[in-house]
């Protein structure tokens, strides 16, 4: 579990317990849980993906990456790209 899964299970275990009218007031609305999901998702690595030509895919916005700078992450959409095995 990476820093971002941690924080998003602490958030998700604070406001658990909070009756909904309470939550109304808290720091941590929708809004900021679902912009630190999004962050989780993209920090979590995917494999690349190879087209039917074998050029290197991103998983989540299938633009084109290049295998032979093998970038951590999408230079589109910033997703963490996994470049073990093909």
């Amino acid at each position: 579990m990476n820093k971002y899964e941690k924080a998003l299970q602490n958030i998700n275990a604070d406001v658990s317990g909070i009756p909904y009218f309470h939550k109304i007031n808290t720091c941590t609305n929708s809004e900021d849980v679902e912009a630190i999901k999004e962050l989780v998702e993209r920090s979590i690595a995917k494999k690349v993906i190879y087209d039917v030509d074998g050029d290197e895919i991103c998983p989540d916005c299938k633009s084109r990456v290049h295998e032979q700078w093998k970038p951590k992450h999408c230079e589109d959409c910033g997703k963490a790209l996994d470049w073990t095995d093909k």
